[in-house]
């Protein structure tokens, strides 16, 4: 959490980056586009782009600011001809070097766009907000969001900061809440658009050579990871009752999860984590029969896939990620503690109480697989 201290030096190197000794020059025919958060964020929020500039910025000029982290898959499915520059956030350097932070925040503040768009639901005043307020844009739109964990300074420095904040319901699935927003500043009707990413095809990357599943090991939050002993025993089924290959799979900051997996499964298995890019994570998506995860950007990626997921959820932000709208008909197949889907069934509508990841049994996970695999 972000503590004061930090909070005030952050304001600081906000405020020396908005200095200015000439006058500003605003271009009336320019957008700030900002989308910032992480890999599943991005995925549910690209297939806005091109309703984004044809229902509100048609014709007009959009500068895009995005997380370096899916750079990759904007430039090789979503670099769309209206958008005329690309700017990339390293969020660790931002956070955490001053002059990094500096010269971005200033480049910002250069820009001539008279319109700032945040699509971040959960933004921050240390990330999203720091880009918004540097900007020098009059009109600065973006969600409402939820400040209840926000610092009260933060909640008064933001007190002003938008003109203009889209309120959506906090449980409605993230892939929804963007419909809504774009609906309420074209002031258009907005038709849901397919959750999709293109087919990959002939790339240069070995695939597997054998019928196989993905399995992501790890997560990128330290408190968001499911038993290793858990992930073999659901592997174990998948390999012994149903003849797959598995495939581990995830950021180099899996490879010690990958490790532990390979340690204790004692059976074939390919290991890919920490060794692909982007590009070759989706071909390895799209060509597998399933996926077996945590919440993370890989259920998101499997969904765009058009892959079944077997995700482990604590019940965290029921509603936002996970179950899956209906009408985007997607095999995504969440598995809850038991006392957070007792919680469900007394009342869904209400606020979740999260669980632990561990508390979720593998048997859990490979009933869900066994009845998939035997309907389809």
């Amino acid at each position: 959490m972000l503590n004061t201290a930090k909070l005030m030096i952050y304001e600081v190197i906000l405020l020396l980056a908005k200095i200015r000794f000439t006058k500003q020059s605003t271009d009336n025919d320019t957008i700030l586009l900002i989308k910032t958060d992480e890999l599943g964020d991005y995925i549910l929020f690209r297939n806005y782009i091109e309703l984004f500039i044809t229902t509100y910025a048609a014709n007009k000029k959009i500068i895009f600011i995005g997380n370096e982290l899916w750079k990759n898959l904007f430039e090789n499915f979503d670099q769309h001809p209206g958008i005329m520059a690309t700017y990339w956030v390293n969020k660790k350097s931002f956070k955490s070097q001053m002059a990094y932070r500096y010269r971005l925040l200033k480049q910002v503040n250069h820009l001539s766009a008279a319109i700032a768009v945040n699509f971040v639901y959960s933004r921050t005043r240390r990330f999203e907000d720091a880009i918004i307020s540097a900007s020098s844009a009059t009109i600065k739109i973006g969600y409402a969001g939820n400040t209840d964990n926000a610092l009260p300074l933060e909640k008064s420095l933001n007190k002003k900061l938008y003109t203009q904040q889209i309120n959506v319901p906090d449980k409605l699935h993230d892939f929804l809440k963007h419909q809504l927003f774009l609906k309420a500043i074209s002031a258009n009707s907005i038709e849901l658009p397919a959750l999709n990413i293109p087919a990959i095809i002939n790339t240069s990357f070995t695939l597997p050579d054998k019928r196989y599943i993905l399995l992501f090991p790890g997560s990128g939050k330290p408190e968001k990871i499911w038993d290793t002993a858990k992930f073999v025993e659901v592997a174990n089924y998948i390999t012994e009752k149903l003849g797959y290959h598995i495939c581990l799979c995830g950021s180099k900051a899996d490879i010690q999860h990958a490790e532990n997996f390979i340690t204790h499964f004692k059976q074939d298995v390919s290991n890919y984590c920490g060794k692909t890019n982007m590009i070759q994570v989706i071909e390895l998506v799209q060509k597998s029969k399933f996926i077996v995860s945590i919440d993370t950007g890989s259920v998101h990626l499997a969904a765009a896939c058009d892959i079944a997921a077997f995700a482990v959820y604590n019940g965290i932000h029921y509603g936002r990620f996970a179950p899956y709208p209906t009408e985007l008909k997607k095999n995504i197949y969440p598995f809850y503690p038991d006392d957070v889907e007792m919680q469900l069934l007394r009342n869904s509508k209400a606020e979740i109480v999260p669980g632990n990841y561990n508390d979720v049994s593998a048997e859990k996970v490979i009933a869900g697989i066994l009845k998939f695999t035997t309907t389809k």
